[in-house]
C-alpha cells in the first residue's frame, strides 16, 4: 500500500473495535459535571444571532419560533415541540454588565429583588442601574427531555420579562397535580408537551414556550424512576444543571 492510498478496515476488524470500546465504554474521558457543556433550550426570535447567516452561531434551517438546543446540536420546530419533565426549579434577580441581548456573562445573582441597589424599576422584572447594568427576574426550569428513538437529556428553560407569567402558570400547574393519598405529586410524576407560540404588542413579535393545556401525561414508570433520580442529584449538588447562559442572548428581542 501506498502512502496515497486509504486502508478499508474489514468488518470483523470494526466488530473488534466495537466489541473492545463497549468493554471501556467512557475510559480515558471526563466524568466532572462541570467539564460537560450543559444544554439550554432557547426560543429563537426575529434577531436572534443564530438566524444571523453572517453570525458564527448561525444555525441552518432555524427560523423564528424554533427550539434551538446547542449542547445537542438539536433544531426543533417551534410548533414541534418538546414532552419535558421538570426535576428542579431555580429563582434568581441576574445582574447583566448591560442592556438584554448586548452580551457579556452574568456579574451577580440575587435570591431576592435587591431592592438595596437602588435603580430604577418601573418594568415588571427588570431594574436598571445607574452604572448600564440590567438586572433582570428569572425563573429556571430544570427538565429531563423526551423525544422519540433518542434518550432523555437533562436542560434547562428559563423565563424573564414576559415569559414570568407563562413560568408562573405552569408552577400553578405542577401545583395543583396530587396523589392518590391527597398529597401534592412530584413535579416529575408528569411529562408536558410544550410548543412555541407567537406574542406581540406595540415593541414588536416574540415567541414563548409554553406547555399545552390539557396534554401533560403520567411518567411512565421508568421515567418516573429516572426523574426521581435526577431531582434526588440535582438536590444534593450532585448534578450541575445549567444556570448561567454565556450572555444574555437567551432574553434577547423580547420586550419588556
Amino acid at each position: 500500500m501506498t502512502g496515497n492510498e486509504v486502508s478499508t478496515p474489514s468488518q470483523t476488524a470494526l466488530d473488534e473495535i466495537e466489541k473492545l470500546a463497549q468493554e471501556h465504554a467512557g475510559l480515558g474521558t471526563s466524568d466532572r459535571e462541570e467539564d460537560k457543556i450543559q444544554a439550554w433550550v432557547k426560543v429563537l426570535h426575529q434577531q436572534s444571532p443564530e438566524l444571523n447567516a453572517r453570525d458564527p452561531s448561525y444555525v441552518v434551517d432555524g427560523r423564528p419560533g424554533d427550539l434551538w438546543i446547542a449542547a445537542q446540536n438539536l433544531l426543533i420546530k417551534g410548533e414541534e415541540g418538546i414532552w419535558v419533565q421538570q426535576v428542579g426549579y431555580n429563582y434568581a434577580w441576574v445582574e447583566w454588565p448591560g442592556a438584554a441581548g448586548s452580551g457579556g456573562r452574568p456579574i451577580n445573582r440575587y435570591p431576592d429583588k435587591p431592592e438595596h441597589l437602588g435603580g430604577n424599576s418601573d418594568t415588571i422584572g427588570r431594574i436598571d442601574l445607574p452604572n448600564g447594568h440590567q438586572i433582570i427576574e428569572t425563573r429556571y426550569h430544570l427538565v429531563l427531555i423526551y423525544r422519540d428513538g433518542e434518550p432523555p437529556f437533562a436542560a434547562t428553560i428559563n423565563y424573564s420579562s414576559t415569559g414570568a407569567g407563562v413560568s408562573q402558570n405552569w408552577t400553578n400547574s405542577i401545583w395543583h397535580k396530587f396523589n392518590a393519598d391527597g398529597s401534592k405529586a412530584p413535579a416529575f410524576k408528569y411529562i408536558w408537551h410544550m410548543t412555541t407560540v407567537e406574542r406581540s404588542n406595540d415593541k414588536g413579535r416574540w415567541y414563548l414556550l409554553m406547555p399545552r393545556k390539557g396534554e401533560e401525561k403520567l411518567a411512565t414508570p421508568e421515567q418516573f424512576r429516572l426523574g426521581l433520580e435526577t431531582a434526588q442529584r440535582i438536590s444534593a449538588n450532585k448534578l450541575q444543571m445549567a444556570e448561567e447562559d454565556a450572555t444574555n442572548a437567551s432574553i434577547d428581542a423580547i420586550p419588556f
